[in-house]
């Protein structure tokens, strides 16, 4: 394939490809509380021990965590998206 077929779609497949990477960090602490392991299972397990400590700082840093992705990802779409001129 030349890159003259490749390069419109190749913004497009970049933007997706950080949209679903963003979705997966989102996922995989929900993955992870059910008993897949990872951050989840560490919240699991402080909730289930009532280490509230441990559950607000894991909450935190799960929450931060994404909040950043999200940011960082978004202004990488926002600069990978072509530019669409008006009239």
């Amino acid at each position: 394939m030349s890159m003259r077929c490749a390069s419109p779609v190749l913004p497009n497949l970049a933007s997706y490809t950080l949209l679903r990477f963003e979705i997966n960090v989102r996922a995989s602490s929900i993955v992870g509380f059910i008993g897949a392991g990872g951050i989840g299972q560490d919240l699991f397990v402080a909730i289930r021990k009532f280490y509230y400590t441990d559950v607000s700082a894991i909450l935190l840093m799960i929450i931060l965590t994404v909040s950043i992705i999200d940011l960082v990802t978004e202004r990488i779409r926002h600069r990978l998206a072509p530019v669409e001129s008006i009239g």
